[in-house]
């Protein structure tokens, strides 16, 4: 066989490869680091890399994500989550989002400051439902008031005063059973009204 005939049959062969094949191409070996795998493990989850053993891991959750907002007195949580868990709940009717707690709405006393002693029973969010006073002090109406100094009580009646023969400051006195005083606040010579408590 003629070599120059050989050659040709073999290039003409090469190109019929080629064009049926396509043109051969060289792929660049991909770097997991440089796409944005660049962790060895990832607790809280994550992608790993297709082309290697590192991972791309899901970013950790703001601090301020920590209420699960589930449990008495919870409807649920306020705004978006993260892993489960949100920064803030709201809860059912009668409950109240105290510090990072649904408490019932009973709980409101902080029971600090002047007079106050501790609060009484458990807190829920800091908060009590009652309070105990310092000496001196007496729980009433919500808050601990300054005692007035009595120890007991009488009630007092509608007893006159016999009206004495001086005057005190331009008033005229009145001579009144031992044990009582004249109250001025009530009209005429009696020294106290039906309603009134007076210290004995």
């Amino acid at each position: 066989m003629n070599k120059k005939y050989l050659l040709s049959s073999v290039m003409a062969g090469i190109s019929l490869f080629y064009a049926n094949h396509g043109t051969a191409q060289c792929l660049t070996k991909q770097d997991c680091t440089a796409l944005g795998y660049t962790e060895t493990s990832c607790p809280n989850g994550g992608i790993k890399c297709p082309f290697g053993n590192t991972w791309s891991c899901t970013p950790p959750c703001n601090p301020a994500y920590k209420y699960t907002c589930s449990g008495t007195g919870y409807a649920g949580g306020t705004g978006s989550a993260c892993d489960g868990k949100y920064i803030e709940c709201s809860c059912v009717n009668n409950y109240n989002w105290i510090n990072g707690t649904c408490c019932p709405s009973d709980y409101q006393y902080t029971c600090s400051g002047t007079g106050y002693a501790d609060g009484a029973g458990t807190a829920c969010g800091g908060k009590y439902t009652k309070c105990t006073c310092a000496n001196g002090y007496s729980w009433s109406s919500g808050k601990c008031t300054k005692d007035s100094g009595c120890t007991s009580y009488e009630t007092c009646t509608l007893t006159r005063c016999q009206q004495g023969s001086g005057t005190v400051y331009g008033r005229v006195t009145y001579n009144c059973p031992s044990g009582y005083v004249f109250d001025n606040r009530v009209p005429g010579p009696v020294n106290c009204s039906p309603t009134m408590s007076r210290c004995l």
